[in-house]
């Protein structure tokens, strides 16, 4: 399992995410997944409760990240790892499988979280644009 010192504004990012009513998570500097809120589990497939935090290597392995055309993503070539690698905001689509197998086209805006000039995590905000393979609209969950 993770152990993710603590931190300030880690703490206050999961505060945050934990307001939210668009899927979020947080990662720390070390690309550890650390928290998802609950509008993010329908995407995810699971949990937060079930899952908890994710190791960089498992998290990235275990959605399959792929660009639009089916071409596996290395974490450099995804929003959280841009913002991760380079401290920059980036955001993308990309098709990714939740841990309930299910795949699915996400929109995703990642940015970068700073203490004083140390880069300490990202706040990854994305939504669901269409089910995949078929590419049909997700029906409305409301």
């Amino acid at each position: 399992m993770v152990s993710t010192p603590p931190n300030a504004v880690l703490d206050v990012a999961v505060q945050f995410a934990k307001t939210l009513g668009m899927p979020t998570t947080v990662i720390d500097g070390a690309g550890d997944l650390i928290y998802f809120n609950p509008p993010a589990e329908r995407t995810i497939g699971r949990a937060f409760a079930d899952v908890r935090e994710l190791p960089i290597g498992t998290w990235v392995d275990t959605f399959g990240p792929e660009s639009l055309d089916g071409k596996p993503l290395a974490l450099h070539e995804l929003s959280p790892g841009i913002a991760l690698i380079e401290g920059r905001p980036a955001q993308g689509s990309v098709r990714m499988y939740g841990l309930d197998g299910v795949a699915r086209l996400v929109d995703v805006t990642a940015l970068p979280l700073f203490e004083d000039v140390d880069l300490v995590g990202v706040l990854i905000v994305f939504w669901e644009t269409m089910a995949d393979p078929d590419m049909t609209p997700l029906p409305d969950p409301t």
